[in-house]
């Protein structure tokens, strides 16, 4: 792996403002609400005393080194290295003053990336093709102010939804006669026209065109072609041919006419005619030739063959028979169609100077089992791969769609509670990086303060490439009249507020990337067929599923049939992927054994984060008629992030490796990590982060009743909006520094106010004997503990599960351990055979076995101190045998030859080799003796079980039986 960027060297660390008091006081926030504080903060001066202040995790300027590109499935820079964006999307402001203040508000926070999010198509334009110049200003001068903050942009140029076809532009079919007879399809957005007319096409073109090579008056008339700074570019946003809005009848019968006949164009490809697709298809169902919506428009003697709505890609009945066989031609089509888009539009842009990344689009589905993954497919025309994913409730009550208003609520539950349909339970694309460009806890969910810290520890345990709020369209925290009432704010205190701990957890890795444990194998072929994922992840978006129904029946993955579905929880013990090459699946017996259904908890791969996901708050439980107080929350422990999220009133004390934590308030977060990359035990400077609830001052609920599955919840109705300001909930809480139990390495705790400015000294901690607790500030997120540094600088491992390799492909990856005295030297033993390693750390190499192995994994410092740790390593196909070169029968010896497959097994066979009769067993098995190199640790051997009617491999494991390398008598271990 190449290695994070890290310029924690680059933190100001004020000492003397740090031991010697106050500096940057602010005056304590009023009370309007019993148990709560006004946020009110002061315009953020971004002064250079500033305590907390992340913008130097930044580069200097965004694209310095060169274009962002992609290596595999990871973001790399231009100087080389890996980067991950922690990102928002944000409204462009109105001049380059409050485009700079915007740029450096977010950077402070941690931001290295933002998404600008419009359209330039203007339905009052003479043409369609003509380009917004408002819209070009207002990219131009987001990405000049924030390059010049080190944050990159991501181009979002293209929102189907508001764009309505005029007669003026001549698109074929779209008369003033034909928009006149039908106004409802004149006035809905052209959804999918862009994939079949070549005018839009063309204006879609133009749009990209006049945004990437328009002089920046900004910026010295530099294009945004030429821009390093720009890091993304989307070909468009929320639109695709397997969404509900699909459906050729929308369009006037020329549009129509023209998707019919490319597919029968496409047919004549396959099939050499049209009629041979018809034959090939067989008999086909009377309701689906009749309607339409479906195939009535067949005109097979004008070459074309009606192209369905996408209700019919849905359709379980469509999997079977001639409906099968031709829906599976039109899912194709549209894939290939949609697919070719993409890598054309990546042509063109990269024609006009650009050499950044793309994304294709981040859309959803009709139905998410059948087609999700064809979806997927077709963005790795573009490269990065992107979904949407919003976490809102199971049921709600909105009276206006963007905007919390009096009757709005439902039925929330939080994320720590109902873990399957958050938008980190994420499935990757192997190969490509993986962008999530919209998210957020949706109001009026009061679970909020979950959201970051969730979204960074999973994100960075998976090695998600980009997580993006949406949205801010501010240039500074969202509280003014109307935006505190958005239903996706996010620079406001439950969320924003958290972004300092979360982006460095996120951005610099300080919870350990995470192998993959599921590892799906799709073709066009079967994404066509309508074949079901063994992960269909997204089925469970949008309130499919709730923590009402029974896991353990539905998620029944059976390891080796390859049958079922694979728990989405999968997600949070590693990583997940699909490979668009075969068919063949791996998932790793970890997921079975680290998913815990009737303890509620799921554990990571890599032993730093755990999942107790208990109980939702207002739940009644089966048998049960009180409603259960809410319990779960998340815990991780890695040597640079400890801490929780959720209910940690009930949680009580969160023990860890190096701190003891403590939150009062029923639902919150409560974090500590360090602002100088070393191990929390050895940093010189810690934060920590603790938030609760957050609400409009006077926003008043109702109790509500729900049922789900057949039990009841206690939901909610807004009785009152309430007004600015903001509301914090007070904290009550504390921390334990258990490495420094006299508190003799402390120099100040400082308390800060929102903009990260010095606010008070904490002067309450106390010497115990479980280590040295201080009490959190009952109205400030911030803590920042300064302490003196560590006698002696000690290596630590942070690298905690190995990339997965392939039998016979080249590997590369690089350990990384942190702290120590330069330089570090690596070892590894029990690497897999044809692994090497580096004393630098790099492994490589081509791996000739597949297997599932433990590695020890070894670093040492110039001064002698060392560390050490078993990392997980798996080599597919996992169901090899251990590494042989010789058979051994007896005293014969016959050199090892070509591998054949029986059940799924890998054996070899040569020859006549003995029959062992085991008496204890009652059966026989028929052996081969092995070795490995000559190595006794790898002896073992190979067997036909007759009882079992298979093939093994043990070295005793299986069988209590032993035979000698040197052949003779079974020997009976007694195991």
């Amino acid at each position: 792996m190449i290695p994070f960027t890290n310029k924690a060297a680059k933190v100001q660390i004020n000492t003397a403002m740090a031991v010697l008091g106050l500096a940057g006081a602010c005056s304590l926030h009023a009370q309007s609400t019993p148990g709560f504080w006004d946020f009110t903060p002061a315009a953020d001066a971004f002064s250079s005393s500033a305590v907390l202040d992340l913008s130097s995790f930044n580069e200097d300027v965004a694209g310095q080194d060169g274009w962002v590109t992609s290596s595999g499935d990871s973001f790399i820079r231009g100087d080389g290295k890996k980067i991950r964006f922690w990102t928002i999307t944000a409204g462009s402001q109105g001049s380059m003053p409050d485009c700079t203040q915007q740029a450096k508000f977010f950077a402070k926070r941690g931001v290295n990336l933002v998404r600008w999010h419009s359209s330039l198509y203007d339905n009052g334009a003479a043409n369609i093709g003509d380009a917004s110049t408002s819209g070009i200003a207002s990219a131009q001068r987001m990405v000049k102010a924030m390059k010049d903050e080190g944050i990159y942009t991501k181009l979002s140029f293209f929102f189907v939804l508001g764009l309505r076809i005029q007669a003026k532009w001549n698109i074929d079919g779209y008369t003033q006669a034909w928009l006149t007879a039908n106004p409802t399809k004149a006035d809905r957005a052209p959804f999918g026209l862009v994939f079949f007319d070549a005018t839009v096409k063309a204006a879609h073109r133009n749009w990209i065109n006049k945004l990437l090579t328009t002089p920046n008056p900004y910026d010295g008339n530099k294009t945004l072609a030429t821009d390093k700074a720009v890091a993304i570019i989307e070909t468009q946003n929320e639109d695709n041919l397997f969404f509900w809005t699909w459906d050729p009848t929308q369009f006037p019968p020329e549009q129509q006419q023209k998707i019919d006949k490319a597919f029968g164009d496409w047919l004549k490809g396959k099939y050499g005619s049209i009629s041979e697709a018809f034959s090939t298809w067989g008999t086909l169902s009377e309701n689906i030739l009749t309607s339409p919506t479906g195939f009535q428009r067949d005109d097979v003697a004008n070459g074309r063959v009606a192209v369905a709505s996408v209700q019919y890609m849905t359709r379980d009945s469509a999997r079977v028979g001639g409906d099968g066989k031709r829906m599976a031609d039109q899912i194709q089509f549209l894939a290939e169609r949609q697919y070719n888009y993409h890598k054309e539009f990546k042509e063109y842009v990269q024609s006009l100077g650009y050499g950044g990344t793309f994304t294709g689009s981040n859309w959803s589905t009709a139905d998410n089992r059948f087609l999700h993954d064809v979806e997927l497919y077709t963005y790795t025309a573009s490269g990065v791969t992107d979904v949407h994913s919003y976490y809102d409730g199971l049921q709600t009550n909105a009276a206006v769609f963007t905007q919390v208003s009096g009757n709005d609520g439902g039925l929330f539950i939080s994320g720590v509670n109902n873990p399957r349909v958050t938008p980190f339970v994420f499935k990757q694309v192997e190969g490509h990086p993986s962008f999530l460009s919209e998210t957020t806890w949706v109001q009026p969910n009061p679970y909020r303060a979950e959201s970051a810290i969730l979204c960074a520890v999973y994100g960075a345990l998976q090695d998600n490439d980009g997580f993006t709020f949406f949205a801010s369209g501010e240039k500074g925290w969202q509280n003014t009249d109307g935006s505190y009432r958005t239903a996706w704010p996010v620079a406001f205190p439950s969320i924003m507020g958290m972004f300092p701990a979360a982006s460095l957890i996120y951005r610099e890795g300080y919870i350990a990337e995470a192998p993959t444990v599921v590892r799906e194998g799709r073709t066009l072929e079967n994404l066509s067929n309508k074949d079901i994922s063994i992960a269909p992840y997204y089925f469970y978006k949008g309130g499919s599923w709730d923590p009402a129904r029974n896991a353990k029946t539905e998620f029944a993955y059976n390891s080796t049939t390859g049958i079922g579905k694979v728990d989405p929880l999968a997600a949070l013990v590693g990583k997940v992927e699909i490979g668009f090459d075969t068919n063949d699946d791996f998932v790793s017996p970890v997921v079975a054994s680290n998913i815990d259904n009737d303890a509620r908890t799921v554990k990571s791969i890599t032993g730093e984060v755990e999942l107790n996901f208990g109980y939702p708050q207002g739940m009644i439980p089966a048998g049960s008629t009180t409603a259960v107080e809410g319990s779960g929350f998340l815990k991780f422990d890695a040597p640079r992030a400890q801490g929780a999220t959720g209910w940690l009133k009930a949680a009580g004390i969160i023990d860890t490796t190096d701190v003891a934590l403590r939150l009062s308030e029923n639902f919150g977060s409560l974090v500590v990590v360090p602002l100088d990359g070393l191990p929390i035990s050895q940093s010189t400077k810690l934060l920590v982060e603790a938030i609760g609830a957050d609400m409009a001052n006077g926003y008043v609920t109702t109790p509500k009743s729900y049922t789900q599955s057949g039990r009841t919840f206690a939901g909610f109705t807004v009785s009152s909006v309430g007004s600015l300001p903001w509301m914090v909930e007070e904290i009550t809480g504390n921390v334990t520094l258990k490495f420094d139990p006299t508190g003799s390495r402390i120099q100040s705790i400082q308390n800060l106010d929102i903009n990260g400015n010095l606010r008070e000294a904490n002067t309450t901690g106390r010497a115990l004997s479980s280590g040295y607790r201080f009490d959190l500030p009952k109205n400030a997120l911030y803590t920042v503990v300064n302490l003196a540094p560590v006698a002696n600088l000690t290596p630590v491992i942070t690298t905690k599960g190995f990339r997965n390799a392939k039998k016979y492909d080249s590997y590369a990856f690089n350990l990384e351990a942190v702290s120590g005295d330069e330089p570090l030297t690596f070892s590894a033993t029990g690497l897999p055979k044809g692994l090497t390693i580096a004393e630098n750390g790099v492994i490589t190499g081509t791996p000739s076995r597949g297997g599932t192995y433990t590695v020890t994994v070894n670093v040492t410092d110039a001064d002698g101190d060392s560390d050490s740790r078993e990392v997980p390593f798996y080599v597919l196909p996992v169901n090899d045998a251990p590494a042989c070169d010789t058979i051994l029968t007896g005293a014969a010896t016959t050199r090892w030859g070509d591998f054949g497959w029986i059940n799924g097994i890998n054996f070899f066979y040569d020859g006549y080799y003995p029959f062992v009769y085991l008496f204890d067993y009652e059966g026989w098995i028929y052996v081969f003796g092995c070795s490995g190199d000559g190595d006794t640790d790898d002896a073992g051997y190979f067997f036909y079980d007759f009882n079992k009617a298979q093939f093994g491999w043990t070295k005793s494991e299986y069988y209590p039986y032993y035979f000698p390398a040197a052949g003779g008598d079974a020997v009976k271990l007694g195991l």
